[in-house]
Order: structure tokens, then C-alpha cells, then sequence
């Protein structure tokens, strides 16, 4: 990004054409043709006054970055008033204007994550670089020194394949990625690709796209850490270049912080709807066993079932009550113990209803980790195929698998009735009858909680009445 200096100043004439030019003037466009002698217009395109007060002039050097002057015009007239020149001298905006405009992203709608790919875009078009990544912290609500993480979620010129060695990066002082050193060390951190001694996979990747220079800048807003500002280049920067990253770091923290708070107020907010109607879905299903037994207290298996009913709800109580205290519900669990627990749990409520539901489970990350709320968006699953089967018994098939980027699919499928073309997209209506949570919305909200989707199919295509699938899909980091 160029600095004009004071002596960039030319003279146009009454019919616009410029007449003289300093040197400083002339450099700025030595990319095209020599300025005397061309009309002011050629070089600024539309500009049919330069010294209209306000006026802002925009173009781009010789790199092909996006660049914008303020004009300081002073006009020269003779003595009958008529004008003969103007004296012009370009001042360059083009850092304040970035500034600006990164600033009023904050107060746009729309996500972090989207901020973040908005401000990529405009730092790439106005310094050029060769690529950009974006970084936030993974988790606001602990401290960089004890386990936070930093997550990718906006880059411009990275591949798939350098955006999948550094997808989740541990905030360390011997971190295997430069981004989570920095933001360890709250400092920015420079190195060219001769002297990168990190991630080897990660320097091979970086020079296969023609990087050689790489800057990493924390963004900090009032000593709170927001993320983390990867820049690759073809060549070094300059001290003055890495000054301006450092500006343009300071005030995309402030505005990537303000949409990340607004994010978390969200979210706690919805975190706190969620866990009081998951309680009450839990409360009442509990409910359901528990007078059943009092209906027989002599039945010892309605008596078991009980006993289950109670010791699950206390869970469920704890897990609601850390959501909505929270909104970290309890550690990251193996999927194979959630799947588990949701089986388990299933065929306890569909007991009640005199129904058996055989489980046939078929993983193929059974340690990967996923959020503990997963067991009663499954369970719900399970328990609504053993509700609405046409037989006393109904076979569920779980399966799991992954995909080359970590991002996961939970398929539920079961040999029911299935679901009418026409339905499939109400099943996960927030209110059923009596203006009740159903446990397929709770199944919907968990999902989307964990940045998920969940939707159904027909278990063999195009013929409904050979049961349903439901297909839950989450990205890599969705254990929290």
C-alpha cells in the first residue's frame, strides 16, 4: 500500500489536461503512460471535477490493488477571475478508507464468519496479498494459556488442502502452527518460508501456491483475544507494510469482536430456550415411567424402569442446567458412547408403549468426539421410529461416517411406514399437539446448535412406505 507524500501534486489546465507533474506524482502512475499532456479523467475515470469538495478518487497501481486519494484542489484564476489552472495534490486514503470500511462491517447483519469473509476480500483487494486466513477462538469462555483453540473460518487464495492441515489449531507456545503461537504470544510473528521450521506439510503447501513470506497478526480488542490474521505473500513486507497490517489487524479485532459478543448473546439466549424445553420433554417422558409404576407397584420391571427413568433424569437435569448456565454442556464424548446411551434410552420409552426396538449400529469413527447433547437428539430419533411403527417391534440402523475434511454423517434409518413426500418437511415443527415440544424439533435445535443439518429421506428412494432415514451431517468442529 503506497504512502503519498506532499509533493504528490500535478497542474491541470481549464480543459483538464495536465500540464506539469512532480515526480512524486508521476510515480504513482509510472505503470501507465507519462501524465503530462493526458486529460485528468484518463487517469480517474468519471471524474468530471477534482476540486468538487469531498471528492474521492479511486484506481489501482501496478500490482493491480485497489488504492483511493483525496484530492486537495486549489484553483488558479487571473485577474479578470477567470480560471486558468488547478493545482492538485493527491493524499492517499487508502488505509483510512479500508479502516472505514472493516468498521462498518460490525454493524451489517450477518455472522462473524461472514464479517471475517467480507474483510478478507477487501484487505486482499487494496494490499494485494497472495493469500489470507481468518482464525477465531474456538471457545470465548477460557484463557488462552488452558486449552482454547483456534478455529479457520474465512480464507481467500488458500487451497482445500493447506485449509485442512491447520482446520483446528491449539493456542500454545509450542503450537505446530504459527497462528496459535502468535496467539499464544499475543505478538505478531514473521518468517520467510527458508526459515519456517513448523509443520513441514503445511511450508510445502504454502510454497505450491508461491508463498515465501508469512505474517501472522493476533487480533486483540481491549486486551480480549479474538483471533488470528494469517497473511501469505510472494515477497517480504516492509516495516511500513507491516505497521499497516498491524493497523488493519487492530480494527478488524474490534469489529470481528462485536459480532462474536452479539453471537454469544444469541446464544446463550437460545441455549437457555433450548435446555428448559429439553427438561420439560424429559420431565414429562420420565413421568410417563414413572406412573406406570405406580399404577403396579408390584410389577418389578415397571419398578426397574423407574428406577432408570429417575437416575436419567438427573442427567438430563444436569446437562440442561450446565446448557443454560453455561452454554458449554458438559465434555465432548465418543460417538460410540453417545450412540449408546440414545440406544439404551430409547428402548426404555419404547417399553411403555409395548413396542421393542432393535438397534443395529454400524460407526465408522466410533472415538471421534461429539457434543453430549447428541444422545437426546438420536434418542428422540429412535423413540419416534418405535412410536410410529406398524409393528410391535421396528429395526433402526445407525450408521456414521466421515468425510475427507473431519465433517461427519449420522444416518438413522428404520423399516416403518415411512413419511410422505408432502410431510417430510414439518416432522421438525417446534409445537405438536397441545402446543408441546416435540422431540423431533429438540432433535433439530441440538443439531443446529452443533452448526449441523438434519433432514429426511426415504430410506430406499422414491418408495416412502419402506421406512425413513434420517440424515444428521456435522462439521469437523461440532464437539462443543
Amino acid at each position: 500500500m503506497d504512502t503519498t507524500g506532499a509533493g504528490a501534486t500535478c497542474i491541470i489546465d481549464r480543459d483538464g489536461i495536465i500540464v506539469w507533474a512532480s515526480p512524486e506524482f508521476t510515480g504513482l502512475f509510472a505503470h501507465r503512460a507519462g501524465p503530462i499532456g493526458m486529460p485528468f479523467s484518463q487517469l480517474f475515470a468519471g471524474v468530471t471535477d477534482v476540486c468538487r469538495p469531498g471528492a474521492q478518487l479511486e484506481d489501482r497501481d501496478r500490482a493491480g490493488r485497489k488504492r483511493y486519494f483525496r484530492a486537495e484542489c486549489r484553483r488558479e484564476s487571473n485577474a479578470r477571475g477567470d480560471r486558468v489552472s488547478d493545482v492538485v495534490v493527491l493524499r492517499d486514503v487508502t488505509l483510512p478508507k479500508l479502516l472505514g470500511d472493516l468498521s462498518r462491517l460490525a454493524t451489517q447483519p450477518g455472522t462473524a464468519k461472514a464479517l471475517f469473509e467480507k474483510s478478507l476480500l477487501l484487505i486482499k483487494d487494496s494490499c494485494g496479498y497472495l493469500g489470507l486466513a481468518g482464525f477465531i477462538i474456538r471457545d470465548t469462555s477460557v484463557s488462552v494459556t488452558c486449552g482454547s483453540e483456534l478455529e479457520l473460518i474465512a480464507s481467500k487464495g488458500w487451497t482445500e488442502k493447506l485449509k485442512s492441515m491447520v482446520r483446528v489449531v491449539p493456542v500454545a507456545p509450542d503450537a505446530p502452527a504459527m497462528s496459535g503461537r502468535a496467539a499464544y504470544h499475543r505478538a505478531q510473528m514473521v518468517t520467510t518460508l527458508g526459515e519456517y521450521g513448523l509443520m513441514k506439510s503445511v511450508k510445502d503447501a504454502i510454497e505450491r501456491i508461491g508463498g515465501e513470506f508469512l505474517v501472522v497478526t493476533p487480533l486483540i480488542d481491549h486486551e480480549r483475544l479474538v483471533g488470528v490474521l494469517t497473511v501469505i505473500h510472494d515477497r517480504g513486507l516492509s516495516p511500513e507494510e507491516l505497521d499497516t497490517l498491524q493497523a488493519i489487524g487492530g480494527q478488524l479485532a474490534v469489529s470481528l469482536d462485536v459480532k462474536v459478543q452479539e453471537e454469544e448473546l444469541t446464544r446463550r439466549s437460545e441455549d437457555a430456550a433450548l435446555a428448559a424445553d429439553l427438561l420439560a420433554h424429559e420431565v414429562a417422558l420420565h413421568g410417563a415411567v414413572i406412573r406406570a409404576w405406580a399404577e403396579d407397584p408390584g410389577d418389578e420391571a415397571a419398578g426397574e424402569c423407574a428406577l432408570k427413568a429417575l437416575a436419567l433424569n438427573d442427567e438430563v437435569a444436569l446437562d440442561a442446567g450446565e446448557l443454560g448456565a453455561s452454554s458449554r454442556p458438559g465434555r465432548p464424548l465418543p460417538l460410540a458412547e453417545v450412540v449408546d446411551q440414545a440406544v439404551e434410552d430409547a428402548r426404555l420409552f419404547a417399553g411403555l408403549s409395548g413396542r421393542q426396538i432393535a438397534v443395529t449400529v454400524k460407526l465408522a469413527d466410533e472415538s471421534t468426539a461429539v457434543g453430549p447433547l447428541l444422545r437426546y437428539a438420536l434418542r428422540n430419533l429412535l423413540v419416534n421410529s418405535a412410536k410410529h411403527g406398524m409393528k410391535s417391534s421396528v429395526d433402526v440402523t445407525v450408521r456414521s461416517s466421515v468425510d475427507r475434511s473431519g465433517a461427519r454423517k449420522i444416518e438413522v434409518a428404520d423399516n416403518g411406514p415411512g413419511i410422505a413426500e408432502e410431510l417430510k418437511s414439518g416432522v421438525f415443527r417446534r409445537e405438536g399437539h397441545g402446543g408441546k415440544v416435540t422431540g423431533l424439533s429438540l432433535a433439530k435445535r441440538i443439531v443446529n446448535r452443533y452448526g449441523g443439518r438434519i433432514w429426511i429421506e426415504d430410506r430406499v428412494p422414491g418408495n416412502p412406505a419402506k421406512g425413513a432415514r434420517v440424515v444428521i451431517t456435522l462439521p469437523p468442529a461440532s464437539s462443543r
